[in-house]
């Protein structure tokens, strides 16, 4: 044979030989479509999870990394302004229906507890005398005010009254400085009213630039408007003060120390404070004795 056609078989064999396995390939079974077709949405399904939902991932990661960073650095912020004082602990908030925690009193909108309570200062006083002449006092008069200190306390002395009558002296103490150059002015007319109610004495002076209320007995507040037209609002405290154990005919009681809050500041019993820049209170007496209350204050508004 010749050679060169030997070599052209051979050649073509071994083509042929390396087109076969091509040749026998293996074809689907029909019956598989279902399981290749999942297989292929899976394949598809997970190569479109690795390239855009890993992306969309990767992006709303970092945006919900972004937002939980600005959420809890607002939260933070609000916390730390909102957790500085939480409401019904002790010097903290006592909202309207919010109770406070146990042994601490809502007072003016703040829980105190039982050393909250100012001491007693003795040398707060509020004092007077009033001589009426042994006739009934006059509803309105007109008298001369003249204010003098006498030591750290302001001494007012009413006379010269139109109705002839009346009488009166005031001693504050402690006499605040902001209140000098309004009382330390001479003597000055001006309207004074004289009211008693149960028990209890209310004593109104009006004049050019201040005025002044002066209230002794069970009463803060009197049915009569022209004593009693404070500038704000004027109601007894019930704080947690230390009270003292004391016989109540033959029971055991107790004297509770309570104050007064005026202008929406509480002024403990046996204290005074500047209320608000342009007011000041003294609370001389503020207690409930055997269950019975007993007060004595004094305000001046300017």
């Amino acid at each position: 044979m010749n050679r060169r056609v030997y070599w052209i078989m051979a050649t073509s064999l071994g083509f042929g030989l390396s087109l076969s396995p091509a040749a026998c390939s293996k074809v689907p079974n029909p019956y598989y479509i279902e399981e290749l077709g999942d297989e292929a949405s899976s394949e598809s399904s997970s190569g479109s999870t690795d390239e855009s939902s890993t992306g969309s991932t990767d992006e709303s990661s970092e945006s919900s990394t972004e937002s939980t960073e600005s959420s809890t650095g607002s939260t933070d912020e609000s916390s730390s302004t909102d957790t500085d004082c939480p409401p019904s602990e002790s010097g903290c908030p006592c909202l309207d229906g919010t109770m406070c925690f146990p042994g601490l009193t809502c007072i003016a909108g703040v829980c105190l507890a039982p050393d909250d309570c100012t001491p007693e200062d003795p040398n707060v006083h509020v004092e007077w005398t009033y001589d009426i002449g042994g006739m009934q006092p006059a509803a309105d008069t007109t008298c001369t005010v003249g204010a003098t200190m006498q030591a750290n306390a302001v001494a007012l002395a009413i006379g010269g009254c139109d109705d002839g009558t009346t009488t009166l002296g005031i001693l504050l103490d402690p006499m605040p400085p902001e209140l000098a150059p309004v009382l330390l002015v001479g003597d000055t007319p001006g309207t004074v009213r004289l009211h008693f109610e149960q028990g209890t004495a209310f004593i109104r002076l009006a004049l050019p630039g201040w005025g002044l209320w002066l209230v002794e007995g069970m009463l803060l507040v009197s049915g009569n408007a022209a004593v009693s037209d404070y500038p704000g609002e004027v109601a007894a405290v019930v704080g947690e003060c230390p009270g003292t154990p004391k016989f109540c005919g033959n029971e055991v009681g107790e004297l509770d120390r309570r104050g007064v809050r005026m202008l929406g500041q509480p002024v403990f019993d046996g204290s005074s404070a500047l209320l608000d820049g342009n007011a000041y209170g003294w609370v001389d007496l503020a207690r409930v004795d055997c269950g019975v209350p007993s007060t004595r204050f004094a305000l001046i508004d300017w």
